[in-house]
């Protein structure tokens, strides 16, 4: 991580134009670059406040790599803060889920569930005190050549004291796992389908019903659609608020799916975590 010239960021990314705009985020705008030695780069431009707080959490960690790879910042210029990170190649999950083009095969979204839980499972359990990223959804997770995960969005992201006031991040990795099961932005809640689709979701029990859920570009043998009948399980109880459910226990679920639901509450329970 280093320091950075402002001059060497606007002639990256165009003067910061519209040309180079990526998205508008909470937390500031990202504008697409390259360095003059061809590297690919995301300038996020912002709210200081949000980005000094995102800058203060890299550089307090010794081991990021669960987290988007923070090249360097610039604060030269007045009452202004830039962050500057990694290209990652496949953009953000919500990005990926809607292209028309190609169907994300349920193998891949099951690793990116499982790298996802092991990244927050890091963030709570590894990480002293525990750390809260708070803005856990689809546009959140950033997407790498070969699929895999990291963690962006840190500028809500906080440090606790208590183990139970992770709880937030769990159900937001519930609503994460009804994207990938869906192929809707479920956990952005903006699509109005996808709230409908969601108020189905967690009110079907039966085989018929949560198949009927299914994205429908999904290609899917049987032991694969016992699957993500499965991981639907384990969404509804990240959704479900239980006290006892950690990222631990989530993260071994995922192990194997194929099994959660077959005994007790989504075929999960406490012991798991123990």
């Amino acid at each position: 991580m280093r320091a950075m010239n402002f001059s060497l960021l606007r002639s990256a990314t165009d003067d910061f134009s519209a040309l180079s705009l990526i998205k508008i985020g909470h937390s500031g705008e990202f504008f697409a670059g390259i360095l003059n030695g061809g590297e690919k780069i995301v300038v996020k431009k912002g709210v200081n406040e949000n980005l000094e707080k995102e800058l203060e959490l890299y550089i307090s960690l010794s081991d990021r790599r669960c987290l988007v790879p923070l090249l360097g910042y610039c604060d030269e210029e007045k009452e202004r803060l830039f962050l500057v990170y990694q290209f990652m190649k496949q953009g953000d999950l919500s990005t990926l889920l809607a292209r028309k083009d190609r169907s994300v095969p349920w193998i891949v979204r099951l690793k990116i569930a499982v790298e996802v839980s092991e990244a927050l499972l890091f963030l709570h359990c590894i990480c002293t005190p525990p750390i809260l990223h708070n803005d856990i959804k689809s546009s959140s997770i950033m997407i790498g050549e070969n699929y895999e995960v990291r963690l962006g969005s840190l500028s809500k992201a906080t440090k606790v004291g208590q183990e139970c006031l992770l709880s937030s991040d769990i159900w937001h990795f519930g609503m994460l796992l009804m994207d990938l099961i869906s192929g809707l932005d479920v956990s952005g809640a903006e699509d109005p389908y996808a709230k409908i689709w969601l108020q189905k979701a967690l009110t079907c029990t039966d085989r018929a019903g949560l198949l009927r859920l299914i994205d429908p570009s999904l290609i899917l043998e049987e032991d694969l659609v016992q699957e993500t009948i499965g991981v639907t399980n384990l969404a509804k109880a990240c959704l479900n608020g239980s006290d006892w459910l950690t990222m631990k226990i989530i993260r071994q679920a995922l192990e194997q799916p194929i099994h959660i639901g077959e005994t007790g509450e989504n075929g999960l329970s406490s012991s798991q975590g123990k």
